[in-house]
């Protein structure tokens, strides 16, 4: 079940990097041409807070089941000193956790700012912030700090 969980977590995140990219296309697009932030813009918005809760609740599970998770958590007087025991046991989670509730609360605060140009602003501003938080929470295969495959089998 744990490799389940953890080959589905590594697949959804591909899926949440390309729906951020699209988000910021689209976001970037209606602030420079100025033009009102729409309802399909609100509604492409909740579908990525579904991925993103999705995720989210994957992420919670093998937070739950992980090894490295308890080790970190039964001695961390000494793999607090540790770089990845203390990534997955505090950073990740606490900052992937922090950027999708920020994604969520803002998604769900722009609702009243439907049709008007200056939701693409507020949300753009608050956008950029959100993917610095999730990105640089991303353990990437090609990090010299915590690296982890791109892609996991299921099996």
């Amino acid at each position: 079940m744990f490799t389940f969980l953890l080959a589905l977590h590594s697949v959804l995140r591909w899926l949440i990097l390309v729906a951020l990219l699209i988000t910021g296309i689209i976001l970037l697009f209606n602030h420079h041409n100025k033009k009102s932030f729409s309802i399909q813009n609100f509604r492409w918005l909740q579908t990525v807070c579904l991925i993103l809760n999705l995720q989210l609740i994957i992420g919670i599970l093998l937070f739950s089941k992980s090894q490295l998770v308890h080790l970190f958590w039964e001695n961390f007087q000494e793999t607090v000193k540790l770089r990845q025991p203390r990534f997955f046991g505090l950073e990740h989670s606490s900052m992937m956790i922090l950027g999708i509730v920020l994604f969520n609360f803002f998604t769900f605060k722009i609702r009243n700012k439907i049709n008007t140009i200056q939701a693409n602003s507020y949300f753009l501003k608050r956008f950029v912030i959100i993917l610095i938080i999730i990105l640089s929470s991303i353990p990437w295969s090609f990090s010299p700090f915590t690296n982890r495959p791109d892609f996991r089998s299921f099996y």
